[in-house]
């Protein structure tokens, strides 16, 4: 992180040879699993809880360019993607949509990203794979765990979200506390959405 600052250009150089491996690899585990693949996962994390690791700018010359590769090579083998990537990342997201991303991950919530927030702003030009709070499953609190989930699936209006956690679902979260959560998303996560006080406008 701290060559990229005081070396940019010469930390550029580093970065594209390996950029062109991991292309190369995307597109070898591409072919090796040639008509069993179902999507393709880009793994990416460039952020912190609040803000991205480089400039944003510094991200667009020397990572953006071979992400997009690998997202056109995907695409040209009749594969969506979804980009998993920690951290908060508002300030690139567009770039996220302007490469054709098909759904974003995980969304994490302690570091300010809100799927419905996020569905309001693009709409459908991305799909949102996360964004439930884990740090409330682990509290358990029957009420504040019905409206953390009801409310992110404001953002599976009209099809275009996955829900899940905005982390790893750690021992922390009791097995009864999972089970109510199943039980929610099969009770409200059903077509037409019935979110009832929670329901939100996107």
């Amino acid at each position: 992180m701290l060559w990229m600052a005081e070396y940019p250009e010469r930390m550029g150089a580093v970065i594209n040879p390996y950029r062109r491996i991991y292309l190369e690899m995307a597109k070898a585990e591409i072919e090796a699993g040639r008509g069993l693949l179902d999507g393709f996962v880009i793994w990416g994390d460039v952020a912190y809880k609040k803000c991205t690791f480089m400039s944003p700018n510094y991200w667009r010359a020397y990572f953006k360019p071979w992400v997009a590769k690998m997202v056109e090579h995907a695409h040209s083998q009749g594969l969506p993607v979804i980009y998993h990537g920690c951290g908060n990342v508002k300030a690139i997201f567009d770039d996220y949509v302007e490469m054709g991303i098909d759904a974003y991950n995980p969304l994490e919530v302690k570091a300010g990203m809100d799927a419905v927030d996020l569905r309001r702003r693009y709409k459908h030009r991305i799909g949102f794979c996360g964004n439930s709070d884990i740090q409330i499953w682990e509290q358990g609190d029957r009420a504040a765990v019905r409206r953390e989930v009801l409310r992110k699936l404001n953002a599976a209006k009209g099809g275009g979200y996955i829900f899940q956690s905005d982390h790893s679902v750690s021992s922390a979260v009791s097995g009864g506390t999972y089970d109510y959560i199943v039980k929610l998303l099969r009770e409200h996560g059903n077509y037409p959405l019935q979110l009832g006080e929670f329901e939100k406008p996107v």
